[in-house]
């Protein structure tokens, strides 16, 4: 009872921090940004059926990877599914690793079933010294999003293992991601997809912007860059209650009220001096076991991390 009625406060005043932080008192309920057609209901009852959006997943535990071990997993998979998709080269040690996973901004979360890595999503915060992933290919939409804009973040390396696709792992991740945003007071959140999953996302939130473009310089992979404004988000899932479109309320739960994550999220981003340091590990440990100097010399200098990791044999 004493240990129910602690979460309960702990819960409620990890809530009342973000209410605070994104507070609109002269808003009226008619001002939420987001509704749901009849088309957006039948899409999230077959997305339901599928295993998605399980309030309770079982025999999976959500977490953010620190250690060497979790970080060498988590990016493993990321490589092998995106080579598998084809939208990555190979990299001779099959892991990826760029300049951004080598940074504090950057935190990595992992859905594990029996101490195995089935999902990964990562979060990058906007910083002045390396940007977004998506300037790459969409600086100026970035750049006109920076003007209206407190702070940006990006969702990335989202990936499923293949026997997991069909299920709560993915909205699961989001979910971590979307925590962690908020709590870090990020306003805008961005993320690239293939247009075959832009339905998905704009279930989830997201509007696109801007053209479909090709991500890699070598293989064929276009994207669209989408964006879910949080401020607005926000001020929708606090109109939100239980007289309000049954689809709503669900989501409202699901992203924030009842999101068991936003408890976890100040805690994990404690260690995050912990991950950088264990990813510099990482590098030194690879850097022993591939001791060709054609691809690791000159492998601890930054602005190689890229180059050096995608380079194909």
């Amino acid at each position: 009872m004493i240990f129910t009625l602690y979460y309960f406060i702990k819960e409620q005043k990890n809530m009342n921090i973000l209410k605070k932080r994104y507070s609109y008192p002269n808003l009226s309920f008619d001002q939420r940004l987001y509704t749901k057609n009849d088309h957006d209901k039948h899409f999230f009852s077959i997305l339901r059926r599928s295993g998605l959006y399980n309030l309770n997943p079982k025999d999976i535990k959500l977490t953010r990877a620190f250690s060497i071990k979790d970080l060498y997993n988590a990016y493993t998979l990321v490589h092998e599914q995106y080579t598998a998709k084809r939208y990555l080269q190979p990299s001779i040690i099959g892991i990826r690793i760029r300049d951004f996973e080598l940074s504090n901004k950057i935190a990595t979360f992992i859905a594990k079933k029996q101490y195995k890595i089935i999902g990964v999503c990562s979060l990058i915060i906007d910083s002045p010294e390396k940007g977004l992933p998506c300037d790459k290919i969409y600086a100026k939409e970035l750049n006109e999003i920076r003007r209206n804009s407190t702070l940006l973040c990006e969702a990335t390396n989202e990936v499923l293992h293949k026997n997991f696709r069909r299920s709560t792992v993915l909205t699961e991740l989001l979910r971590c991601v979307f925590a962690h945003a908020l709590y870090n007071g990020c306003d805008k959140m961005l993320i690239e997809v293939s247009n075959s999953h832009k339905r998905f996302y704009e279930l989830n939130y997201f509007n696109r912007i801007g053209p479909i473009r090709n991500y890699s310089d070598d293989l064929y992979d276009p994207v669209i860059l989408m964006y879910s404004d949080l401020h607005k988000l926000v001020k929708t899932f606090l109109f939100t209650d239980e007289d309000s479109d049954p689809l709503d309320t669900f989501l409202s739960k699901f992203y924030y009220t009842h999101n068991p994550y936003i408890n976890y999220v100040q805690k994990w981003d404690f260690y995050k001096g912990i991950q950088k340091k264990n990813m510099i590990k990482l590098i030194k440990i690879l850097q022993q076991k591939y001791k060709n100097k054609k691809y690791c010399k000159n492998i601890m200098k930054k602005k190689l991390f890229s180059r050096v990791f995608l380079k194909t044999s």
